[in-house]
């Protein structure tokens, strides 16, 4: 029997994770869905099955051009009973990828999930998949007018991207972070981290821009969003602009006051072949 591998983008991230204790696992970025859209892929690559993203029901769709999907219609019939698959939470309700083969290897033909996890440490993205990344993400006209137009408006003509990545906190639970901004630019610019004359800044945290723009500093004037928490239109609009921007980029930084790299950031150097710097103070 054919097998068919669905990611499926939807929004109600929190529904499907309710069950999961750690509130920083609630909320999945793009960088998250991006990660496990790759892994389904090329983990159906290697199990010779076919493989489809749909986002007909995620605000991504308005902005990016539909991509094949035959199933459709069995999505919109079961949207409840799509199952969320990730690891490393020990949710017994919910499959990871410890035990994903077992999952796809059911008699179910189509298989439909909404994942965010990886398939293999240290996984690595082949040129197949990031081709189909790329046409996953092919902008609609109308969409492209305005990427060309943001990325021609730009202050620097030939950039790097500069991602500040600092925390949920202030994105996505409102807290008042607290951080001597001066001190900690100096800190980037006195060991030559930071380049004012070539980085361009995007980060989630807006007291971080506003301190940015204050200095004259190049940034996004977008006010920061978390793609599992703010994905209304607009924000998703701009979202997707600091993606294309990324693509166009010479390189990209990415500063995280968490341990882990940055989705966001790393997946998109990937499939674009940006070289990437993960900058540790």
């Amino acid at each position: 029997m054919e097998k068919n591998v669905i990611q499926v983008y939807i929004t109600n991230h929190y529904e499907k994770v309710k069950n999961i204790d750690a509130i920083k696992d609630k909320y999945f970025g793009f960088g998250d869905l991006i990660r496990g859209t790759i892994s389904l892929y090329l983990l159906s690559k290697k199990l010779n099955y076919n493989f489809y993203v749909d986002t007909h029901l995620h605000p991504i769709s308005k902005f990016l051009e539909p991509i094949f999907c035959p199933y459709i219609t069995y999505i919109d019939e079961n949207i409840n009973k799509i199952p969320y698959v990730g690891g490393n939470h020990n949710v017994s309700t919910h499959n990871s990828f410890t035990n994903f083969f077992n999952f796809v290897k059911s008699s179910q033909n189509i298989i439909a999930v909404f994942s965010n996890d990886v398939s293999a440490n240290n996984m690595i993205i082949t040129n197949d998949c990031k081709e189909f990344c790329k046409l996953f993400l092919q902008p609609q006209p109308f969409f492209l007018t305005q990427i060309n137009s943001f990325i021609d408006n730009l202050p620097l003509k030939n950039y790097n991207v500069f991602q500040f990545r600092m925390g949920d906190d202030e994105v996505v639970y409102n807290k008042d972070i607290n951080i001597d901004y001066n001190k900690f630019f100096n800190k980037f610019i006195s060991k030559n981290l930071f380049n004012p004359k070539e980085d361009i800044i995007i980060s989630d945290s807006k007291k971080l821009k506003d301190y940015a723009k204050s200095k004259g500093y190049n940034t996004t004037q977008f006010n920061p969003k978390h793609f599992g928490v703010h994905n209304d239109e607009k924000s998703t609009q701009e979202l997707l602009l600091e993606i294309f921007m990324m693509s166009k980029a010479k390189k990209i930084k990415s500063y995280t006051v968490y341990s882990w790299t940055s989705g966001f950031t790393y997946w998109i150097s990937k499939i674009y072949d940006i070289p990437y710097e993960k900058i540790v103070l």
